[in-house]
Parts: C-alpha cells; structure tokens; sequence
C-alpha cells in the first residue's frame, strides 16, 4: 500500500528524465569575405566585400587599364554610405551619399575635377537646396526643393552678380520675380500666380525710373502698357519699345 500522503509529507520527488546533452557551440557570426571580378587576362574587374552573400562594405570597379571607375558602400546588399564615380582620367564626375539604397544627403556633380553642382536629396528625392556654379566655381543658380519640387527662393546669378530672383510654389512660378543689370538696378519687375502673370509687370531706366506699366490676369494683358520717357513723362509705344528691347537684350547677354 502506498504511503498516505499528509499536507506535511512531501510528494517523492519525481523520476529524472534523461540528462540532454550539453548544448552545442554557437555558430560563429558570418564574417565579411572579399570578391574579386577579372576579366580572360587576368585584369582586375571588381572588388566588392560580401556578407552572407550580399555586398556589405566596399564595392570597387576599375577599368580596362586598372583605373577606378566607382567606389561604393553598401550594407546588407542596398548602397549606404559614399557613392564615388570616376571618369577616364580617374576625377571624380560624382559623388552622392545614399541611406538604405536611395540618395539622402548631399550629391556633387563634377566636370573635368572642377564641381559644377551641389544638390540634397532626402529618400531618393531633391530636397533642400540645391545651386549650380560657373566655370569660376561662382554660383549661377540657388534652388530650393520640396520633395522633388521647386518651391521657394530661386536666384540666378552671372559672374557673381545676382540677376534675377524669384519664388516657386509647387513647381510654379508664384510671386514676384525680379531682374537687374550689372549695378544691381531693378530693370524689371514681374508677378505671376501659377506660372501665369498675374499683377503689375514693372520695367524700369537705368536709374530705376519706371519705363513700362502692364497689368495682366491669368496670363493676359488688361489692355495697353502705360510708357514713360526717362523724366517720367507718358509717352507713345515707338519711342519706348527700342530701347526697351536692346536692355533687356543685353542683359540677356551678360552686357547689362
């Protein structure tokens, strides 16, 4: 008979099961290999760091005289990092930096060493601002970017001078935009909404007078431009319109 059991008595312990056997030893981490790509003479290709099969690290190519061509980063098979292209003399035409496969950051484009433009990107798309430069390394443009899109500020510049500036909403022309000559006098004024002019459009003499008076609406003219003579006094269409068109030709051609 088995024993009886009291709220004082203690349950025989129960029947060990078999010991497991002792847990085996971790695998180790996957460790970063390095890959090289050559063509039928032996020439090196590529070299590009692997993780688990996908580049994780440097990506190198080089051309069929040993020059690099890029120089890349990647994690986990997608660029991250530093992305450097290379022409045939070996200067750089680009550099961009990417976050998980698309541009993020900034991008630098070159021609013949000499960079050219800088633009930001955020997730694959311009974003920020981004300015263009003259072959004296001076700014010609600044452009602002919403997710892809002009919106903002926007001036052009030549050989250093501002010439033109503007806003941009959406892509669209919105707002006054505004020219000058080599002094820095406005010659020009202009308003538009939606890409339209929409408002007064303003020319001006040299010393800032007003030479021209438009209104327009969605893109049209209400009815005829009002002229003026430099002392400011109302004057016919032939005796403005020459030279009207000869200053905004010059400015045109960087002589204004």
């Amino acid at each position: 008979m088995s024993p009886l059991l009291t709220p004082d008595t203690e349950a025989p312990a129960a029947a060990s099961p078999v010991d497991a056997p002792a847990d085996a030893p971790a695998s180790p981490p996957p460790q970063v290999e390095q890959v090289e790509e050559r063509d039928d003479d032996g020439r090196l290709l590529a070299r590009t760091e692997l993780l688990a099969g996908q580049p994780h690290g440097r990506m190198v190519r080089f051309g069929p005289d040993g020059r690099q061509q890029m120089l890349a980063h990647y994690h986990a098979g997608q660029l991250h990092g530093l992305l450097t292209l290379y022409d045939d003399q070996g200067q750089p035409v680009q550099c961009a930096e990417y976050a998980q496969g698309r541009q993020h950051g900034l991008t630098r484009v070159y021609v013949q060493g000499r960079c050219v433009a800088e633009q930001r990107y955020q997730a694959g798309v311009l974003h920020g601002e981004s300015v263009t430069f003259d072959e004296a390394g001076q700014p010609n443009a600044r452009l602002r970017y919403q997710a892809g899109t002009l919106h903002g500020p926007a001036r052009f510049f030549l050989h250093g001078r501002l010439v033109r500036q503007a806003q941009y909403q959406a892509g669209l022309l919105q707002g006054p935009s505004v020219d000058y000559d080599a002094q820095g006098t406005v010659i020009q004024t202009l308003s538009y909404h939606a890409n339209r002019l929409h408002g007064p459009a303003r020319r001006h003499w040299p010393d800032g007078g007003l030479m021209e008076e438009q209104l327009w609406r969605d893109g049209q003219p209400l009815g005829g431009p009002a002229r003026f003579d430099a002392q400011g006094r109302p004057q016919g269409t032939e005796a403005a319109t020459p030279g009207l068109l000869a200053r905004l030709e010059q400015l045109v051609r960087g002589q204004g």
